[in-house]
């Protein structure tokens, strides 16, 4: 069996706004604007042209070559690993004041958990880490060296079978 060839090399990380193509800064400022981080809709408004079903993944491949330029301007923006990590724990911890009213008068305050936040806050969390995603990276990755890995036991069969 030959070695294995990577049929989806890397994309060439870019580190520097002047590395960008015009595509490419149209992708991060609707990134960072319009789509309010998602990927798949700054692909679409900066213009990249591809089916419905690549859309995902090449906007997947895109953050990842221009990495870099994203985290600089998080850290920039005060957004570092650690502040990111601080902040995660506070809304792990997060409060909120319930108010009880009898006749439109607030009658009782209780500070109590704020589940909702909480929830979201874990569930951040959790995929940041990749245990609570519907199809992450690695599961991806996995299905695509399985239908190769059958492609070429495929074409083995065909071979034998044709001598």
């Amino acid at each position: 069996m030959s070695p294995r060839k990577n049929s989806n090399p890397e994309p060439e990380t870019i580190i520097s706004f002047e590395q960008c193509t015009g595509k490419e800064l149209k992708f991060l400022d609707a990134l960072f604007g319009e789509a309010n981080f998602n990927a798949t809709k700054a692909y679409e408004l900066a213009g990249f042209e591809a089916s419905y079903q690549n859309r995902r993944p090449n906007a997947c491949k895109l953050i990842k070559k221009l990495g870099p330029i994203i985290r600089q301007w998080l850290d920039d923006a005060g957004l570092n690993e650690v502040a990111l990590k601080f902040k995660l724990l506070q809304k792990i911890e997060a409060r909120e004041t319930k108010f009880f009213q009898h006749e439109g008068k607030v009658i009782e305050t209780r500070e109590v958990e704020a589940h909702a936040i909480q929830l979201k806050a874990l569930e951040l969390a959790m995929k940041a880490r990749g245990m609570l995603s519907d199809k992450s990276t690695r599961e991806i990755d996995q299905i695509d060296q399985i239908i190769e890995i059958e492609l070429e036991k495929l074409a083995a069969s065909r071979e034998g079978s044709a001598t």
